[in-house]
């Protein structure tokens, strides 16, 4: 099975190839055919291309290959909220998102913002 989301890029010459006679793959769409979603690849996808790849100039797919090693070794050291400020890894080594975690720092940063945007003052209003 090849499980991919309901995006264009998913469409025409990939549906096409996979439905030729034969074909030992079938395309499962995520969220309609199946409950499970790919967007915990999607966005993992998105985060490598926009802090890695697209600052990147990369000529070739040896170079991309070579450089990919690196890149997702420091993705999976970067805390991301969607991991309440842990890594990939420590995930992976069993620690549990806890997205009360931050709550009191949420709070009080909330409120400094609150505070500051009340005291600025605009001579054009």
């Amino acid at each position: 099975m090849l499980i991919t989301d309901d995006g264009s890029e998913n469409k025409g010459a990939v549906t096409d190839m996979l439905a030729k006679p034969g074909m030992l793959w079938k395309k499962i769409i995520a969220q309609v055919d199946i409950v499970q979603s790919n967007s915990m690849v999607e966005a993992a996808n998105k985060i490598i291309k926009h802090r890695f790849l697209y600052k990147q100039c990369i000529a070739c797919l040896a170079e991309l290959k070579n450089k990919l090693p690196a890149i997702i070794e420091e993705y999976n050291n970067t805390p991301l909220v969607s991991l309440s400020a842990y890594t990939p890894n420590e995930v992976l080594a069993g620690k549990t998102p806890d997205f009360k975690r931050f709550e009191k720092q949420f709070f009080i940063a909330r409120k400094k913002r609150i505070s500051a945007n009340q005291n600025v003052t605009c001579d054009t209003c």
